[in-house]
């Protein structure tokens, strides 16, 4: 049910994308900031439309952002504070971290994307919103309210596609079609973080290095419609002096979507 028609969604630039060449150093470097479209540029560029040829697409520029409508600067922001990692059984020394939280003003925050029959995620999303999710939400973090609406994306026949978010190859096989093309760009980052179960919150799962939202690869065969790819990986870290008896799964399983690149 659609509930959040005035929303404005932001969809991350994607990492191919081909600016156009400016002797204006400073315009070049406002619109190399730019990170994240609204719905309608992103639709843009998707279906091989350049952006930033004339001066009316610079101008809807606020800091990362590229859109249409008039948005609130600063929306997002960030305070970094130091948290103390301590053994359980004080064998060893305190150890420091840092921890990024994040804070959004107004009616602004995160959105993901869900295809196909959503009845069992609204249950868990109506459980998890008064739960918490992540590490911290045992120290007050977590928390959300959420309302469901639908998204609707122009999109071209193609066998070049996108990433919307973090993904992870099924295979060695797989993953050598999906690269070899001249149009292929990606980027990585690293996943793992702490165990959330207790009481083990005090480790750490194991890393593994997924693909960045925005990377765009190549399919045997072209497609028009958003399809999923991807397996979801177990992070266990395997102690040898403490038994986890259960997988702690990362999703790798992105949704892609059809775009069209000159």
């Amino acid at each position: 049910e659609k509930e959040n028609s005035n929303a404005v969604y932001f969809f991350p630039k994607l990492l191919n994308q081909q600016l156009p060449k400016l002797e204006d150093i400073s315009k070049a470097k406002k619109i190399k900031k730019v990170s994240w479209l609204d719905t309608y540029y992103f639709e843009k560029l998707i279906n091989g439309v350049s952006l930033f040829e004339n001066d009316s697409d610079e101008k809807r520029i606020n800091d990362a952002f590229l859109t249409t409508v008039d948005i609130e600067s600063g929306f997002i922001s960030s305070q970094v504070s130091q948290r103390v990692k301590v053994s359980r059984d004080f064998s060893k020394d305190a150890e420091p971290f840092y921890m990024d939280r994040l804070y959004f003003k107004g009616k602004s925050g995160l959105f993901f994307i869900a295809d196909g029959d959503t009845k069992l995620l609204d249950i868990a999303l109506d459980i998890l919103q008064h739960e918490g999710i992540g590490t911290d939400r045992n120290v007050g973090n977590g928390y959300f309210e959420f309302s469901p609406d639908e998204i609707e994306l122009d999109l071209p026949k193609s066998s070049v596609v996108a990433s919307l978010s973090v993904f992870c190859p099924d295979n060695k096989e797989q993953l050598e079609n999906m690269i070899d093309n001249e149009k292929v760009a990606y980027d990585f980052i690293k996943r793992g973080g702490w165990i959330t179960t207790s009481p083990f919150n005090s480790y750490r799962k194991k890393t593994i290095q997924m693909f960045t939202p925005a990377s765009v690869f190549k399919l045997e065969e072209e497609i028009s419609n958003p399809t999923v790819i991807g397996k979801i990986v177990d992070l266990n870290p395997n102690l040898s002096f403490e038994d986890i008896d259960h997988p702690i799964w990362r999703s790798g399983r992105s949704i892609f979507i059809p775009v069209k690149l000159k």
